[in-house]
């Protein structure tokens, strides 16, 4: 039934008692011989204030009359609970009968204004159609002796048309019953309000005190509307409204938007609740005057809404929007999760409500999600509850939603980046040239950049991670660490992002998680929880020597729910790894280790490039020392005898110092070729017999034809120190004493050096495929004949006494003068 139809026959109703009231009063016998100023006594103990009271204790009962004393008029009392007779001589209420003509009682509108106690009701029982009771009353064995005699309060001049005026309006349908309104003025101030919930459950609430406390409490849903009905039979203000507050808050607030007011009987108040409201416990609150007195009733209106959304690791949100302009979602706001992920969000009510409470509004609580990837489950047994699963990398915006309340938290899921990365298994060691080794970390990245950060990881400072060095058809060998590429929401994230802009782990992980490698994005190795990982493939089909300054490797991340097979991981690009390789033709038979230097990787490597013969590979090696410029990787220049008094004979003391004999040179190239695994053989040239203790690199000078007959003709003699020790060599040159017959007047170039020493006892070279490389020069040579033309001549040194004071030289004859030690 409708509003406008119930209103139509609750007004049948009170014109149909009008009626009967008529014909009762038509009805009522005139008895003139009654004695006149006899009292009744109503069932509240209330006098006649009209009759004389002269006795108090005779009690009328139904059907009893009086005489007025001064109309003459006779009145009749009928069932009337207020117990009141009527000074105008007429019923003041009628008995309804029910289809059964059993009494139910009647609808009473008393102008006397009896008080009632907080304990009982004024009016009776009514019922509807259905003969379901509409109000809750006092039934039949109430005790009304206890109740003492009070003074009448009410207004002598009411008239039954002034109640039948009030009674006509004393009804307000609802969307499923009429809740009569009983019109007595001395119960002060009720409430009889109504809630839809979105129009399918109603609720009643009636309060009858001031004390915030104990005010029961309506609950309404954000967006849906409660009625506030004053019942009232006190001529009021047309102006009176409810007043809002917050609960436990001072000052008054209008947080409810007017739909209807009431600013006549019966004084209903019809609100919207904002849909933008967030839920809580407001008070309502209506005073109104009487006898000079504020009479006040409170009731609690609880806004029924989501407070917030609670994720794993305390994550919460009470955001009901976005945030924009210069705010910015929070730490505490955001969940970090990864791919394949699985949790639980919660949102929590506000105010709380009971078991029951929750059960008539679970169908109005929804969740939804910003994009169509992911699942978003409610939980089929506590609704507040929803299962969350991210698949897409990404935003997500979570919405809990209760009715038109709702508040909103984000799901940020992002991948693993590759972090750091380790090299093993057939992983050649590289030493820098410095004599230490590298070790740890090849690779580092903590800006997720894709660029290594390492600090001292290479001979060339712009190259921020480590040589790495590989036979090369063997299997690469990783072990990666990763960080989670997952921005963290509120830092305005620069191009240039650093370690403070990332978070520092999930808040959320998938239950499985995997990660892999590969050297070409094709050939993927096997998946692996921790490392190190295996490369499936051999990093070449075919020996051969390598170099890649930006090595790139793949990696990938895979996710899963429990249970997830390896070849059912859901994988996603980790990022990729850049490094300096070094690949050898073959391993190494370098025995000692501390030669794998940086210098002889590269420039065995770069200069060897593709090469996948011995010969090719030794080609290409020997291309990188002849033109005498050889450089460390550094691009510091290597020498040979830049200092005349060097004492560097290995490559290790070569690259540290940077200068070294021809020993050194030897060890350098002969190491290079070793860590390809091509053997060759270390060549030490001396004078032959007869030759004298040494010999002079060209290009040298003689001072005429010298002693003729000698063997050797020319003399240098030889400067003395203090100690009488010989020298003649100084850092960067010769020095004689006198006579000095034999000049160095030009050098034959050196590495990086146009002069080097020239005189040596001995000399050493590396010979290979019937070839002798002499890297000192940077000069190949088929044989000792060749090697012998490079002479200037031979010295003999000459001892007095033990001390050697000059040194004998000859021209080099034709033919060969030296040979192999």
């Amino acid at each position: 039934m409708n509003l406008i139809s119930k209103n139509l026959s609750q007004l049948r109703r009170i014109a149909l008692a009008v009626l009967l009231a008529s014909f009762a009063i038509l009805e009522t016998p005139s008895i003139s011989a009654q004695e006149p100023g006899r009292t009744i006594t109503s069932p509240f103990g209330v006098a006649n204030p009209y009759m004389n009271a002269s006795d108090a204790s005779e009690s009328g009962t139904d059907g009893d009359t009086f005489v007025d004393p001064e109309t003459g008029e006779v009145g009749h009392i009928i069932r009337n609970p207020f117990g009141v007779a009527n000074p105008e001589g007429v019923d003041t209420g009628i008995d309804i009968p029910d289809d059964a003509g059993e009494e139910v009682g009647g609808i009473i509108t008393s102008p006397f204004g009896v008080p009632a106690s907080d304990d009982i009701d004024t009016g009776v029982d009514v019922l509807d159609e259905d003969e379901e009771y509409l109000i809750s009353l006092p039934d039949e064995e109430t005790d009304v002796d206890e109740r003492e005699s009070v003074e009448d309060e009410g207004n002598a001049d009411d008239t039954l048309d002034d109640a039948k005026d009030i009674e006509e309006e004393s009804y307000e349908a609802t969307t499923e019953k009429y809740v009569p309104v009983i019109d007595n003025p001395m119960r002060g101030v009720e409430f009889d309000s109504i809630i839809t919930f979105s129009g399918t459950s109603t609720y009643t609430v009636e309060s009858e005190t001031n004390d915030i406390n104990n005010a029961p409490t309506l609950y309404v849903l954000a967006g849906g509307y409660f009625t506030l009905t004053l019942v009232t039979n006190l001529n009021l203000p047309t102006n009176i409204q409810p007043i809002f507050r917050k609960l436990n808050q001072s000052g008054t607030q209008n947080p409810f938007e007017p739909l209807q007011s009431g600013s006549n009987p019966p004084y209903c108040f019809v609100y919207h609740v904002p849909t933008t409201m967030d839920g809580g416990t407001y008070c309502a609150s209506i005073s109104c005057p009487f006898n000079g007195v504020q009479i006040e009733r409170v009731l609690k209106i609880g806004v029924v809404g989501v407070n917030k959304i609670v994720g794993p690791n305390s994550k919460s949100s009470t955001r009901s929007e976005a945030p924009s302009g210069t705010d910015k979602w929070q730490e505490n706001e955001v969940i970090y999760a990864q791919p394949y992920s699985v949790f639980d969000l919660t949102m929590e009510v506000e105010p709380s409500l009971s078991n029951e409470g929750y059960d008539k509004i679970k169908d109005l609580i929804s969740w939804s999600k910003s994009v169509q990837d992911g699942t978003l489950t409610p939980k089929e047994n506590n609704k507040r509850k929803a299962e969350f699963k991210a698949t897409t990398i990404g935003d997500y915006t979570i919405t809990a939603s209760i009715g038109s309340s709702h508040k909103i938290i984000v799901v940020r899921v992002g991948v693993p980046k590759i972090n750091t990365v380790q090299f093993g298994g057939a992983k050649i060691p590289i030493w820098k040239d410095v004599g230490i080794p590298y070790y740890g970390v090849a690779w580092k990245d903590d800006n997720l950049d894709g660029e290594s950060e390492l600090d001292n990881a290479n001979a060339v400072s712009s190259v921020k991670y480590q040589p790495v060095a590989y036979p090369s058809t063997s299997k690469i060998t990783a072990q990666g660490t990763f960080k989670p590429y997952c921005f963290k929401i509120d830092k305005e994230v620069t191009d240039n992002p650093d370690s403070s802009d990332f978070i520092q782990g999930w808040d959320v992980e998938a239950a499985v998680k995997k990660y892999r490698f590969s050297h070409d994005n094709l050939n993927w190795s096997n998946w692996t929880i921790s490392g190190p990982v295996e490369d499936s493939n051999p990093i070449s089909t075919e020996a051969k020597v390598g170099y890649n300054l930006e090595y790139t490797i793949f990696w990938q991340y895979g996710f899963g729910e429990t249970g997830t097979a390896d070849d059912s991981l859901n994988d996603f690009s980790a990022g990729t790894s850049k490094h300096e390789m070094y690949l050898t033709y073959h391993a190494p038979i370098v025995a000692d280790e501390t030669k794998y230097l940086e210098t002889v990787f590269h420039i065995s490597c770069t200069n060897s490039n593709e090469s996948n013969t011995p010969a090719s590979i030794v080609s290409g090696i020997w291309d990188g020392f002849k033109g005498t410029n050889v450089k460390r990787k550094d691009r510091k220049e290597l020498t040979y005898y830049k200092w005349y008094t060097v004492g560097e004979t290995t490559v290790q003391g070569l690259l540290f110092s940077r200068d070294g004999q021809c020993g050194s040179w030897a060890d350098f190239f002969q190491t290079a070729l070793a860590i390809h695994g091509i053997q060759s053989t270390y060549r030490m040239i001396i004078p032959t017999t007869g030759n004298g203790s040494g010999f002079i690199v060209k290009t040298w000078s003689f001072d005429g034809t010298g002693i003729v007959g000698r063997d050797f003709p020319y003399t240098n003699k030889l400067l003395h120190n203090a100690d009488g020790s010989p020298y003649y060599t100084i850092p960067a040159g010769y020095v004689w004493d006198t006579p000095a017959e034999v000049t160095y007047t030009a050098g034959t170039k050196g590495q990086n050096n146009a002069t080097p020493a020239s005189l040596f006892a001995n000399h050493q070279l590396i010979e290979y495929g019937n070839e002798y490389y002499d890297p000192s020069y940077g000069i190949k040579h088929s044989s000792l004949q060749s090697i012998d033309k490079t002479l200037s001549g031979f010295y003999q040194k000459i001892y007095v006494m033990g001390l050697l004071e000059e040194m004998r030289f000859k021209t080099n004859p034709s033919g060969v003068q030296i040979e192999f030690y």
